[in-house]
């Protein structure tokens, strides 16, 4: 949960991030590599929802590129085994056909954020073992 809520270091774990900047404790800009005809787009996102070490809710503010929201979950499942799960819901830029460009082009956003949580496996347990 702290990893997630330090909200820079996403862009170590999730692969189409170029970079995330607190802006104050509720929101924060983001970069993200898209299409190759648009390298990069950004918008502002906010904190919604928030529960200390059990969830992170968010969403795009008022009129970013790709509106989203969606909310990250920590559950224990043990002494030290936490279940993530990542809930995601967005309106991709051009709609349905965006959608199929994209995924035409090898984005895949499940794909995407499946491997993302892996990568953020790694680093967890790593952390733990260095710890």
């Amino acid at each position: 949960y702290r990893y997630w809520r330090h909200v820079e270091n996403l862009s170590h774990v999730m692969s189409h991030i170029r970079s995330v900047v607190a802006i104050n404790q509720h929101q924060s800009h983001w970069i993200v590599e898209t299409l190759p005809l648009a390298p990069e787009i950004a918008w502002d996102a906010e904190i919604i929802n928030e529960v200390d070490d059990e969830r992170i809710g968010w969403r795009t503010l008022k009129g970013a590129v790709v509106e989203h929201a969606g909310s990250v979950v920590f559950e224990a499942i043990g002494d030290a085994t936490t279940q993530v799960t990542v809930t995601l819901q967005y309106d991709p830029p051009g709609g349905t056909l965006g959608a199929s460009l994209a995924s035409l082009c090898g984005q895949d956003p499940a794909r995407s954020i499946g491997e993302d949580l892996a990568r953020f496996k790694g680093v967890m347990e790593n952390e733990t073992i260095q710890q």
